[in-house]
């Protein structure tokens, strides 16, 4: 039976070729690029139990987390707020920096001690004072009706979750950006619909994490046993395979692909140990189905 007790992170790595990006979202133009630093966002989910929030009607009835088979949402963006003391002339007080803006799946009922790569990109050193997330489209599925996906879901303060933390990220060192949903409240109303309320905690890493990948093979290397994988969001992540185990789309238990079944173009699910650089040491790969 699955377990809410998963991870969801969020770590954004940002490269100098990324700045252009994040100039329209407050970066100062004139900024060295010796003052920007990579940083890595990952999202996962350590939440083991469903708290029932106090301010809904006594009908309410909280879902524990044995009756959920899936637990789906969209994440949208990922941002935080730069101190005032940090912007320059040109930049208003509270710039807020976008670390992740897209459209990524996650069910946080699958990510159990690993944490799902969103973004990497290059932001200003300073100091930081606001992580954002912003999630949509909650989805639902029960072990009672696995063939039922219940949408009827209302997402607490509109999806809109952010942690109050002041930190202070020096230039030069790359960090990880860790979201995690911990407790999650998650309750019927009576009415056929739900509310969902997740609670999350933000911590920055410079230790490695176990992390999921999901893209697009856009370059091999044989040679040096490199893959580069593109995600959703254009962020390319190099992945070293040396040693990872290969699930073509048809194995359950027992790997039986190899490296001449990796190939440019391939859907794969990576998992492995992140540095903090952004670069993967893949512990398994499986080959995603083509889509049909």
């Amino acid at each position: 039976m699955k377990s809410v007790g998963q991870y969801v992170s969020m770590v954004g790595w940002v490269a100098s070729c990324v700045c252009l990006a994040l100039l329209g979202a407050g970066c100062s133009g004139g900024t060295d690029v010796g003052d920007f630093l990579p940083i890595t966002t990952l999202f996962r989910s350590s939440a083991t139990r469903t708290l029932a929030p106090t301010d809904l009607a006594q009908s309410a009835k909280d879902v524990e987390i044995s009756q959920i088979e899936s637990l789906t949402l969209t994440i949208t963006e990922v941002s935080l707020d730069r101190g005032a003391e940090e912007q320059g002339e040109e930049e208003e007080a509270g710039t807020k920096i976008v670390v992740f803006s897209g459209a990524m799946d996650v069910n946080i009922l699958d990510l159990l001690d690993v944490s799902r790569v969103l973004s990497s990109v290059e932001i200003p050193a300073g100091t930081y004072t606001k992580i954002r997330l912003s999630i949509e489209n909650p989805r639902l599925v029960l072990n009672s009706d696995p063939d039922a996906v219940i949408t009827n879901i209302q997402l607490t303060a509109n999806g809109r979750l952010f942690v109050s933390k002041t930190f202070e990220l020096p230039e030069g060192e790359p960090y990880l950006l860790i979201l995690t949903f911990e407790d999650i409240h998650l309750v019927e109303t009576g009415n056929g619909g739900y509310v969902l309320t997740p609670q999350l905690r933000a911590d920055i890493d410079i230790e490695p994490a176990e992390a999921v990948v999901v893209g697009t093979i856009t370059a091999m290397n044989k040679d040096t046993d490199t893959l580069i994988v593109q995600l959703d969001d254009a962020t390319e992540i190099e992945v070293l395979y040396t040693d990872a185990l290969i699930y073509l789309p048809g194995d359950t238990d027992t790997p039986t692909g190899t490296e001449d079944d990796l190939f440019v173009g391939l859907e794969a699910e990576i998992a492995g140990l992140l540095t903090v650089d952004g670069s993967l040491t893949a512990e398994t790969i499986r080959i995603l189905p083509v889509a049909t």
